[in-house]
């Protein structure tokens, strides 16, 4: 089985391992091929570690640390893996607000600025992807709308949003971000024939171009370092890098990647993660999709975090961890809540006001004087059990400051 668990939702991963249970119980030998590390201690008896097409060790897949495992795969440390990214978030890049699509998205608005990485988490079908095809003219957008550098696109097609600086990196590689049957020049430089980099009064310059690619495919570190040899006969690994070199043969300051490392090693991951780094540091507007939570964790100034067609928070500096992101994404409560409490000033209203959060779920507390009162919002619902309550909601709108305690129990 060779990345069996690429596309599939969460159920769908468990009710594969089930049935490779029973198969291993019949006596059946089974040769799994993945690099996801958590399925190979859920799945394996032995782990094979290959390297650069060669050998590198045979271990007990149930007494081997991850990280000596990701050290065998790339001679790397699990520190060196995921970069440090220094943020320095500018202007509104991209801007999507109320956007909702035909049935898989709904109502959802968030921001991406320039020298920011923004994150996208969920389970496969959960909406984040559709999210960033409508925004590339992929999807068909029924309300709401999108807007590049403050320019409204709603609705614009993907060669118009190229056009106007956005590139979007597909989650299939095959099916939708490579011409399998042409060369990785070609596949390369198929965007930039829309300028006049390569192109001059409809005549293809094949030496610029050539030099060009060349150029990206040792950036890259290609292999084989061969720009004429067709993209089919590249591993997975490279034809992402072929995806990802095509980024920079256009002036994109927004990028969009969908699951930009499904189906590659260790080594090509930190490559990637390393790519985006560059680009973000460089001003760029980074959105990040991705199913494989610690890379959105790890790399992301802000994560939103997805459920159902529906954003269901957002996360911003400590609180971006798995404990918060994961139980959202399953629309389960936290095993061990936390909590996160912040006090708001009194204003001219005598109020005073509390934020408590809970795994996503968030509840206002106003009180003024003797009364008490609760706001909650779940889900992007919202619940008052007083309508006096319903007045004090505008003071949220001043900002909060300060780190205080005072709201203590708490039931949504």
């Amino acid at each position: 089985m060779d990345e069996p668990t690429a596309s599939l939702t969460n159920q769908e991963v468990d009710k594969l391992f089930e049935l490779i249970v029973n198969l291993k119980l019949k006596g059946v030998g089974i040769i799994y091929i993945t690099h996801r590390m958590n399925e190979l201690k859920r799945v394996g008896d032995r782990i094979t570690v290959l390297r650069d097409g060669r050998y590198v060790a045979t271990v007990n897949a149930q007494i081997v640390s991850e990280s000596d495992l990701i050290h065998m795969m790339t001679g790397r440390t699990i520190s060196e893996v995921f970069p440090s990214v220094h943020f320095t978030p500018g202007d509104v890049a991209l801007a999507i607000d109320y956007l909702t699509t035909d049935g898989s998205v709904r109502n959802v608005s968030l921001q991406v600025r320039s020298g920011e990485i923004v994150g996208l988490a969920g389970l496969v079908g959960s909406g984040k992807s559709e999210i960033a095809r409508a925004c590339y003219g992929l999807e068909n957008i029924t309300a709401g709308t999108v807007h590049l550098n403050g320019e409204d696109v709603t609705g614009s097609s993907s060669g118009k949003m190229l056009d106007k600086g956005m590139f979007y990196l597909p989650p299939d590689r095959r099916k939708e971000g490579l011409v399998m049957m042409r060369s990785c020049r070609e596949n390369i430089a198929l965007p930039a024939l829309r300028g006049d980099e390569f192109v001059r009064f409809g005549v293809l310059r094949h030496g610029a171009e050539k030099i060009r690619i060349g150029d990206l495919a040792k950036k890259f570190q290609l292999a084989p370092m061969n720009i004429e040899q067709e993209a089919e006969f590249f591993s997975g690994g490279n034809q992402q890098k072929i995806m990802l070199a095509r980024s920079l043969v256009l002036r994109a300051g927004v990028f969009i990647f969908d699951e930009p490392t499904v189906g590659v090693d260790v080594g090509t991951r930190t490559e990637i993660y390393h790519f985006i780094k560059e680009l973000c540091e460089g001003g760029a507007a980074v959105l990040l999709i991705s199913s494989d939570l610690p890379e959105v964790i790890n790399l992301s100034h802000r994560v939103f975090v997805f459920y159902n067609g529906e954003m269901r928070v957002q996360l911003l500096g400590d609180e971006i961890t798995e404990k918060m992101c994961l139980p959202i994404s399953l629309n389960a409560p936290s095993h061990e809540p936390e909590y996160f409490l912040l006090s708001f000033p009194e204003y001219r209203h005598t109020w005073r006001k509390a934020i408590v959060r809970q795994a996503g779920r968030t509840a206002f507390f106003v009180t003024g004087g003797d009364d008490y009162f609760c706001i909650a919002v779940g889900q992007f619902f919202h619940y008052t059990q007083s309508d006096k309550c319903s007045a004090a909601v505008g003071l949220f709108d001043d900002g909060f400051h300060g780190a205080d305690v005072c709201a203590t129990d708490w039931r949504v």
